[in-house]
């Protein structure tokens, strides 16, 4: 994951709308404050402020659909740590800390889940 673009929304509070790229696709995101570079790598996983519906899926592919709201996104990926919450949709880890986990979700599965902000 790597910073691909930056839209400064206040210099001043280090408020920024970015973009994130896996290498394939482009996502946006909320960052306050942003202390990070053009091009850099993220190494952390994306956050998110509000998540809803986590729900395991029947199918087995990943999913990002923008939703009108912003950075919000319904997505679907693959658990990689259900201790740490941390799901891999294509080439972006997000970390889903504050959702409601059912506890019938084991790693390995796919779940949707809708983001109301997704962040760094």
């Amino acid at each position: 994951m790597k910073i691909v673009e930056i839209e400064w929304l206040n210099m001043e509070s280090k408020e920024a709308e970015i973009k994130i790229s896996d290498g394939n696709i482009k996502i946006k995101c909320y960052s306050c404050p942003f202390i990070y570079s053009l091009n850099e790598k993220l190494k952390e996983p994306l956050g998110c402020l509000g998540v809803e519906n986590i729900v395991e899926s029947n199918l087995h592919s990943y999913l990002i659909k923008k939703q009108s709201g912003f950075c919000e996104y319904f997505m679907r990926g693959k658990i990689i740590s259900l201790k740490n919450r941390i799901v891999m949709v294509n080439g972006f880890f997000i970390s889903l800390e504050g959702g409601y986990f059912p506890g019938d979700l084991k790693e390995g599965i796919f779940i949707e889940f809708k983001i109301l902000r997704l962040e760094i």
